[in-house]
């Protein structure tokens, strides 16, 4: 860890009534008392101060009083660094926040880096990786089950179901080394690769569901993709707008204006909903439209809900029964729009049968909220995300990990099933643990951390 003082405004930018710069390092007290005055102007030693108090006064530097402040003094290990810190609340706004940060800075303090504080409380052992990507998701939760979730993580509860498949799988891997190292002393070998395959299944089951909360998580953070398709002028941006409650695509009776899709985020049913209104599916006509249509049914392949589209005032096209016949039983859910006007769409084709449909006005806004109350009740039922007892919250590289180490594991359990040699066997469960370890950070490369910790921000 390094042993310079680093510090940074840690409140959002823009005007408020607080303002926060945080200050954590060895020389944190030390730094913070040359530049911090009581109300009387005398400095104040903060080193002889018990841990978390709190003191007026002021910020003066270069001759001139930077901003009047509360200090809080936070002695280590106690402190979420689990260094000496120091917190300093200024009045909101850029102005005196960049004041007091530039005191700091002309003290000798060094201007923290995106997460240092994260990674400072990482590498000191206070949290795991895992806790660390829950800081993050705390910080940019959108709904109460998000922050919910994140906190759950940051106490620990996904770590304790990690640190506990790795002791179970590291105890299976000492077994296993030792029916190798002394095969003589095995009354009969074939007893314990029974027994080893049944416990490599029980982790590999753990391991998956992990991995499905994991899924769970990113819905979490990412927003539960619900696609808006169909093909031209059937009303999808009509429909967009309505939803959001506001004006944010373009709409004209031109088919084919939207070349390129528009996302937004709303809340249902307490989660995050990510809107995507799609470029009209049809032959394209140019080559802008043509990327607008491919990407339009990549989307469609990979929502988790899709709202298929059909103008209920005009016949049914071949196109709309191509859309039809291609949809997800399950993940699809037919709305029938504008039925303000006279309907003329005729007989759906055999394959909606199965699908669920609402009729909607996006223009008067009939149907809206029956729609609304539709798709929150898909994913109250689990019907447009993955069931798990508590969402997850993990980064790129530890989903990659978690994955390898439940691939390691199935290997391992195959191999047993197949009479592979048991060295073969060793080979995979050593690769499972070592995946796992990374999860967790305790075996993790330092460009890996750079490269995780440049997600926060600066400040925290």
């Amino acid at each position: 860890m390094s042993n310079e003082t680093i510090c940074a405004i840690s409140s959002p930018p823009g005007l408020g009534g607080i303002g926060m710069i945080r200050v954590s390092g060895p020389e944190a007290l030390r730094l913070v008392e040359q530049v911090f005055r009581d109300k009387r102007g005398r400095p104040v030693r903060l080193s002889t101060l018990p841990s978390h108090t709190v003191r007026y006064g002021f910020v003066v530097s270069g001759g001139r009083c930077r901003d009047e402040v509360l200090v809080t003094v936070l002695k280590g290990p106690r402190t979420y660094t689990r260094e000496d810190m120091v917190e300093i609340g200024c009045h909101g706004g850029s102005v005196p926040l960049r004041s007091v940060l530039g005191a700091l800075l002309d003290a000798g303090g060094r201007l923290a880096g995106p997460g240092e504080f994260t990674r400072r409380a990482f590498l000191a052992g206070r949290i795991d990786l895992a806790q660390a990507e829950a800081v993050l998701a705390a910080v940019n939760s959108r709904t109460e089950a998000g922050l919910e979730a994140a906190l759950a993580q940051i106490k620990g509860a996904f770590s304790g179901k990690l640190s506990g498949l790795e002791r179970d799988l590291l105890d299976l891997l000492a077994g296993i080394e030792a029916g190798i190292e002394f095969p003589d002393e095995l009354e009969n070998p074939a007893e314990p690769r029974g027994r080893w395959q049944a416990e490599l299944r029980r982790l590999a089951e753990r391991a998956g569901r992990l991995r499905r909360a994991s899924a769970e998580g990113r819905i979490m953070a990412e927003g539960i993709r619900v696609v808006i398709a169909g093909r031209p002028n059937v009303g999808k941006s009509s429909l967009l707008n309505a939803l959001l409650e506001q004006e944010r695509a373009i709409v004209t009776d031109v088919p084919g204006t939207t070349r390129d899709e528009i996302s937004e985020l709303i809340t249902l049913a307490g989660l995050p909903v990510r809107l995507t209104d799609t470029a009209g599916i049809r032959p394209p006509r140019d080559r802008i439209e043509k990327a607008g249509v491919r990407r339009s049914r990549a989307r469609v392949k990979s929502a988790d809900l899709l709202l298929l589209v059909l103008d209920r005032s005009r016949p049914l096209e071949a196109a709309d029964r191509r859309l039809v016949a291609g949809t997800k039983v399950g993940k699809t859910l037919l709305v029938l729009n504008k039925i303000d006007r006279p309907d003329r769409l005729g007989a759906l084709p055999g394959r909606a049968a199965g699908l669920e449909r609402v009729e909607v006005s996006a223009r008067t806004g009939a149907g809206l909220e029956v729609l609304k109350e539709r798709v929150a009740g898909l994913i109250r039922e689990g019907r447009v995300s993955p069931d798990s007892e508590t969402p997850v919250f993990l980064g790129v590289y530890q989903e990659r990990a978690l994955r390898h180490a439940c691939e390691a594991l199935s290997e391992a359990a195959a191999a047993l099933t197949d009479g592979i040699p048991l060295d073969f066997v060793l080979a995979s469960v050593r690769r499972a643990a070592r995946h796992l370890s990374e999860i967790s950070g305790r075996r993790v490369d330092k460009e890996v951390l750079d490269q995780i910790f440049s997600r926060f921000c600066i400040g925290k």
